[in-house]
């Protein structure tokens, strides 16, 4: 069976667009969820969200870019990035096939839920600044705006769960 999206989908990032989607994004979730008392990021499903989430934006930044160059990674490959940074943290995970494919689409359904309650409002434009610092290459700056941001989100989203009786 294959997966919508395999981690292939990130190995066709170019090196400074997966420098400036997935490793961030996935470097702060990790950092979060390890703060938050897990080592293991793939058991922290509102970091996991994060992660999903911080992908997603830094890689719609990425792709609003007015001096994207030619030669960047094709759309469809930079859309998927997010996807794919999940599948790459359930995989290490080793996770089975349908377990991954069970996870995807749990992190789907939830996200498209905070989305839809408003739980990702307020993270844009941080998470928009970070991006342009990580343009800029100040990932210091980057860092820390990403870990605010994460750190903030992760709790709002553990917020929104309680008050749904999660």
């Amino acid at each position: 069976m294959t997966l919508p999206h395999e981690p292939d989908d990130i190995a066709g990032l170019n090196p400074s667009e997966y420098h400036r989607i997935v490793a961030p994004a996935l470097k702060t979730a990790a950092q979060v969820a390890a703060a938050r008392g897990d080592p293991l990021l793939v058991n922290d499903m509102a970091s996991m969200l994060a992660l999903w989430h911080v992908a997603d934006l830094l890689a719609q930044h990425e792709l609003a870019d007015p001096t994207r160059p030619p030669d960047a990674s094709p759309r469809g490959v930079i859309e998927t990035a997010a996807r794919g940074a999940c599948v790459m943290v359930l995989q290490q995970a080793e996770l089975d096939r349908d377990a991954i494919t069970d996870c995807l689409d749990a992190l789907s359904r939830a996200h498209a839920m905070l989305g839809a309650d408003g739980i990702f409002d307020d993270y844009r434009d941080p998470i928009a600044r970070a991006w342009h610092h990580l343009r800029e290459g100040h990932s210091a700056a980057a860092d820390s705006a990403l870990k605010r941001s994460v750190t903030d989100l992760v709790a709002a989203i553990d917020a929104w769960e309680a008050a749904r009786g999660g």
